[in-house]
């Protein structure tokens, strides 16, 4: 059997507008090509439920259907609906968004979007027993002494 989609109402795009401009600055001159579907029933992946995917369509797709859509958003409609209040609809939205970028390139004035892979990959018992106990990617940083000479050069 075949799976069944559809597309999001305006209050999810909404609702993704909203975090974008809450979280997201770099996907705002995106927002309006960031297609949403529902996939009526979750998939399952190595047995765990699938909470969505987020791809780049193919550019076959795009000429298809006479769009130019960046990313597409495929949310679970049977979690989404019956599931998740607001707060993890949020969640799981800006799960989904955090998995984009975009920045402008300069020389041609086009958006130039790329897909971002999770900063962390974890199972649930090691988290419970250990907390998040992953390396943190080090900050770049100004060192005390190179502020110190810059106040003393200014």
């Amino acid at each position: 059997m075949s799976a069944s989609f559809y597309k999001a109402s305006t209050e999810v795009h909404d609702r993704m507008k909203a975090l974008i401009g809450q979280n997201h600055p770099d996907l705002a001159l995106i927002s309006e090509e960031i297609g949403i579907i529902f996939r009526e029933k979750a998939s399952n992946s190595g047995g765990q439920r699938v909470l969505g995917k987020t791809y780049r369509p193919a550019p076959q797709l795009n000429a298809l259907y006479n769009g130019d859509y960046k990313f597409i958003i495929e949310l679970p409609a049977d979690i989404w609906e019956n599931e998740l209040g607001d707060r993890e609809r949020d969640a799981m939205m800006d799960h989904h968004l955090c998995s984009m970028t975009s920045e402008l390139n300069e020389e041609t004035g086009e958006p130039v979007c790329m897909s971002l892979r999770p900063d962390i990959i974890g199972y649930k018992e090691n988290i419970e027993r250990f907390g998040m106990w992953f390396p943190k990617k080090p900050e770049t940083t100004i060192e005390d002494s190179e502020v110190s000479d810059l106040v003393e050069q200014g």
